[in-house]
């Protein structure tokens, strides 16, 4: 089976993608303030939320970590080392990660730079230098600073992060 056909037959099996016409509406703007698009092919996009189907996750401290532990790996090895880091220490929480050494952190499959990133994010939670749940009253470019201040954490990977777990529906990324 040619790489096309695969391609094909994947795109068969999924769902289209719904979006408000909010969204829609954001996404023509940005397109059109870049000058890189001149033309966006037509599609027939509709809106319905019986549809709504799209997983998110509501805890956003696990969230950060977890995009953290998952960067640069492949979606099996994300699923490796997040079953040994819940095996090894049940709930992952800000204090938990705290009172975890650096070394059984690490045990668990994770480099010694995502260990690092993933403490000073902690850390930042407990002693109130960061406030998770603040950011639901910011803005989405106010998120996407303070999430990018974090070490370990981007651009791209705020804008997945409000999408895919604060639900913001007119984040378009450009990666």
């Amino acid at each position: 089976m040619s790489k096309l056909s695969k391609l094909a037959s994947q795109a068969k099996k999924t769902k289209p993608v719904a979006f408000t016409e909010e969204a829609i509406k954001n996404f023509t703007q940005k397109v059109e303030d870049t000058g890189v698009v001149e033309t966006v092919a037509t599609a027939k996009i509709s809106y319905n939320p019986a549809n709504d189907y799209r997983e998110t996750d509501n805890d956003l401290f696990l969230s950060i970590v977890k995009q953290i532990v998952g960067q640069q790996i492949s979606a099996p090895a994300f699923k490796t080392v997040w079953k040994r880091v819940e095996d090894k220490f049940g709930d992952v929480t800000a204090e938990n990660i705290c009172n975890i050494s650096d070394d059984e952190l690490q045990s668990c499959g994770l480099s010694y730079r995502k260990v690092s990133y993933i403490k000073d994010f902690a850390h930042k939670v407990l002693n109130g230098e960061f406030d998770v749940d603040k950011l639901a009253q910011m803005t989405d470019e106010e998120v996407i600073k303070e999430l990018s201040a974090l070490k370990g954490i981007g651009v791209w990977t705020a804008e997945m992060l409000m999408l895919f777990c604060m639900q913001r529906p007119d984040i378009v990324s450009f990666g």
